[in-house]
């Protein structure tokens, strides 16, 4: 009977979760956590599935209490696993542990769908500690090897600025064309726009080279308009 109650729980609490309800969700999980046996495979997936409804009501360190130790009992998604402990720490503000779970995920899992996301963390997380060369190189790397993912076009940005701070301004200058020319329908686009004329107006990049190419392009923009092959 027991039994019964924790499965036909854990249902529930997967289908409250799918449309949503993480209350909901956690409750059925609590009670089919103490219906089913601790060490049993049905237990380890409640407590998998408490850890992602913890992240999603806020509660980082409840996600990681739900997730400890949980690798041996629930080895089929070991890197999942190791995602969402990275995305507690995240939470929690802990950037030099989740960095040390993310580093964990390319290198044991590098053909896991968790690894191009995990490469960006990487990147994130030198940035937050403050360690932006680091940073730099990280976010070049993702960029070059996952170009299609979601991350890329506010890792180009972050990029961009990162070697703005590091006062490289033309290595600066040159990420933020590559949106604001190169891409003009890109979200960031307008920001990187306005970080390009600021460069100029600081006298960081040379304005006139900056004016002057805005000029040829418009130019060449204009011509496109009135051609009728590009109608």
């Amino acid at each position: 009977r027991w039994r019964g109650l924790g499965d036909r729980s854990l249902l529930h609490a997967r289908e409250a979760f799918t449309g949503g309800d993480d209350e909901e969700a956690q409750d059925l999980l609590e009670i089919a956590l103490n219906a089913l046996p601790a060490d049993g495979e049905m237990a380890a997936q409640a407590r998998f599935l408490a850890a992602r409804t913890a992240l999603n009501r806020g509660e980082p360190r409840e996600a990681l209490q739900r997730l400890e130790d949980l690798e041996s009992a629930f080895p089929e998604v070991r890197d999942y696993i190791l995602f969402y402990r990275a995305a507690a720490h995240r939470a929690a503000g802990e950037w030099p542990q989740a960095l040390k779970v993310w580093r964990q995920i390319v290198a044991r899992y590098p053909y896991s769908p968790l690894a191009p996301e995990s490469r960006f963390s990487i990147a994130d997380a030198f940035r937050s500690m403050g360690r932006l060369r680091d940073a730099a190189e990280n976010y070049d790397l993702a960029i070059e090897r996952h170009s299609k993912h979601d991350r890329v076009g506010i890792a180009r940005f972050v990029r961009a600025r990162l070697a703005e701070q590091l006062r490289d301004w033309e290595l600066a200058a040159d990420g933020y064309r590559a949106i604001a020319i190169d891409a003009p329908l890109d979200f960031y686009a307008p920001q990187a726009m306005r970080r390009l004329e600021n460069l100029a107006a600081r006298r960081r990049i040379s304005a006139r080279s900056f004016y002057e190419r805005m000029r040829r392009i418009d130019r060449y923009l204009s011509a496109r308009a009135v051609d009728p092959a590009h109608r």
